[in-house]
C-alpha cells in the first residue's frame, strides 16, 4: 500500500510539516488522525473488523479511521477515509470531540469521532484489502 505524506503537528496541534507513516512512527512525531462513528437513524452503530492485511488485525474498530494527510484537515480526511473503507461518500459529518494521547511516544490529536448518516447494508462496499467484517451495534 502506498501511502501519502501525513501532516505533522507540534504539542498543540499546529501544523509544522509531513512525514511519511514509516519516519512518523519510527521517530513517533505528533500527527493528526480521525476517527468515524457511523449511526443508522435506530441509533446503531456501524464497527468495522480490520482485515488480516492491516496492522491489529482482527481488531473492531470505527466505522472508519485513519492519519490526516498533509493538505488536508480533520472532516476532508475523515470523508476521504470513509470512502477509502467502507465506499460511502459521506458529506454530513459532525465533529464531537477532540483529544490527545500519547502512547509510545507517538502523539495523535484525534477531532472527528462522530458523523449521522442514514445508511443500509446495500450502501457498504466492504474492502477486503482493510476491512473483513461489518456489524451493527447498540
Amino acid at each position: 500500500m502506498i501511502y501519502r505524506p501525513i501532516l505533522t503537528v507540534d504539542e498543540k496541534d499546529n501544523p509544522i510539516g509531513s512525514a511519511s507513516k514509516a519516519d512518523i512512527q519510527r521517530m513517533g512525531l505528533w500527527h493528526r488522525i480521525v476517527q468515524v462513528m457511523i449511526m443508522d437513524k435506530h441509533g446503531r452503530y456501524l464497527l468495522q473488523r480490520r482485515s488480516k492485511n492491516v496492522s491489529v488485525p482482527g481488531l473492531w474498530n470505527h466505522s472508519a479511521a485513519g492519519h490526516v494527510d498533509e493538505g488536508e484537515g480533520y472532516l476532508q480526511a475523515a470523508v476521504r477515509e470513509t470512502k477509502e473503507e467502507l465506499g460511502i461518500d459521506i458529506q454530513d459529518l459532525v465533529e464531537v470531540e477532540s483529544w490527545q494521547s500519547n502512547t509510545e511516544s507517538v502523539g495523535e490529536l484525534i477531532v472527528v469521532k462522530g458523523g449521522h448518516h442514514l445508511w443500509s447494508s446495500s450502501q457498504l462496499t466492504e474492502i477486503p484489502e482493510m476491512v473483513e467484517a461489518l456489524n451493527r451495534i447498540l
